[in-house]
């Protein structure tokens, strides 16, 4: 479902990119772009907290996990809130900034506004969907985004057949409507109860924010990380068509990141109801072939990539091709870590999360600004796939030690089971 959900919302950017070209394609990557990263600096993390947690408390027969849904529903309305009120005061600046040298005022800060309501609706989505992965209905988990871009590709196609040219502005409004529905009907299938007020002790939580705060940092880092290469380009003046031509072969090259969050998605419960660290040892050997095959793809896919997006674009994206080949080697390259990054969360090593996400942020905003300005969309690719490459090798190498030093530190405590 999830890759039917993909395949929807590729077409949608297809059909955009397609019948408008490159340079509105540029603005409406800008403009998206804005609504992931705000979207990400707090959703995911406080979603990775809740099913973590939550997941701990469910078992066959029990469900012990009401108060932690109850309460997160709580925190997220506050960050939809604080999301819509950023938009209000920070649109002029972001425009300014951010979007203006490379694509001019055409967005409006109009523009900027909706991204962040979009913003606040994909957080409210993310609640629904956490509700049902914590209890591995990865079924309604994966609808709940095939329905979006089902729902998105239709309005998108409304839009182009209606009228000759929408601005940048009106397709992200399509994109925010959609995930506006899907969130309220998703939100609309959920137990009652979740919405009520919780009037248990409120320990839990205390204890599950305590591993949110490194969470939220590493989420915020990899957020950024997964759109740092777009703002760069829009900083440093690139120009719209050449920003179009990398959000198209982005778009390509994100199949892959489908995957990658598919398979920590699925994992993270599963991990998270481990305790030995040897079941950890365990669990990171049981994927080390995946990653392996996956960086063995990385030749092939880096050639057939290269004729994917001018097949799917149009011949005028001929150079989102090469772009999408060298993107396409970084995807492959990081697959270990959707395995890793659960077994360090499942073995509440947050910060080790925290720590190599925020080296992945910090290497590619230091080399990217440098390859932005002197290689132009080719250096940026490079540096995010060489980038992408070393911080997922690390990751799992990470993983290794920190379930090692678990298994240390139980036979240091007296356990008999290492």
């Amino acid at each position: 479902m999830r890759v039917g959900a993909a395949g929807l919302a590729f077409a949608a950017t297809a059909l955009i990119g397609r019948q408008l070209g490159d340079a509105l394609l540029g603005r409406l990557g800008l403009l998206l772009a804005i609504m992931d990263v705000a979207a990400g600096l707090a959703g995911p993390a406080l979603d990775t907290t809740l099913v973590r947690f939550a997941a701990r408390q469910i078992s066959s027969g029990r469900d012990g996990s009401l108060a932690y849904f109850q309460r997160m529903f709580r925190i997220k309305l506050v960050v939809a809130a604080g999301l819509l009120i950023c938009g209000a005061a920070l649109a002029r600046p972001v425009l300014d900034y951010v979007i203006a040298p490379s694509a001019g005022d055409a967005a409006g800060p109009g523009g900027v506004v909706l991204a962040f309501a979009g913003a606040a609706v994909v957080t409210l989505l993310g609640f629904a969907q956490a509700y049902y992965q914590a209890h591995l209905r990865m079924a309604r988990y994966a609808f709940l985004e095939f329905a979006n871009s089902l729902l998105r590709l239709g309005v998108v196609g409304c839009l182009l057949a209606v009228l000759e040219r929408p601005s940048a502005s009106l397709l992200l409004g399509a994109f925010v409507a959609s995930s506006a529905l899907v969130a309220a009907g998703g939100l609309a299938r959920l137990p009652r109860a979740v919405f009520q007020r919780s009037t248990e002790n409120p320990a839990p939580l205390r204890t599950a924010l305590g591993f949110a705060q490194w969470v939220a940092v590493a989420a915020a880092a990899t957020t950024l990380a997964q759109r740092a290469d777009v703002f760069i380009l829009g900083i440093a003046g690139t120009a719209g068509g050449a920003i179009g031509q990398y959000v198209a072969a982005f778009t390509v090259a994100r199949l892959g990141d489908l995957a990658i969050m598919t398979l920590f998605s699925v994992l993270l419960p599963r991990a998270s109801a481990l305790t030995a660290p040897a079941a950890f040892r365990g669990f990171l050997n049981r994927f080390l072939p995946v990653v392996v095959a996956a960086f063995a793809a990385s030749l092939p896919a880096y050639f057939a990539a290269r004729w994917a997006a001018p097949f799917v674009f149009g011949a005028g994206f001929a150079p989102a091709g090469v772009l999408c080949g060298i993107l396409c080697l970084g995807v492959l390259a990081s697959f270990g870590t959707a395995p890793a990054g659960a077994a360090l969360y499942g073995m509440g090593r947050s910060g080790h999360v925290a720590a190599l996400e925020t080296l992945k942020l910090a290497a590619l905003a230091a080399a990217g600004v440098f390859a932005a300005r002197h290689y132009g969309v080719f250096g940026m690719a490079w540096t995010v796939s060489a980038v992408r490459a070393t911080i997922g090798l690390a990751t799992y190498v990470c993983a290794y030690r920190a379930a090692n030093r678990c298994g240390q530190e139980s036979v240091a405590r007296g356990d008999h089971a290492p």
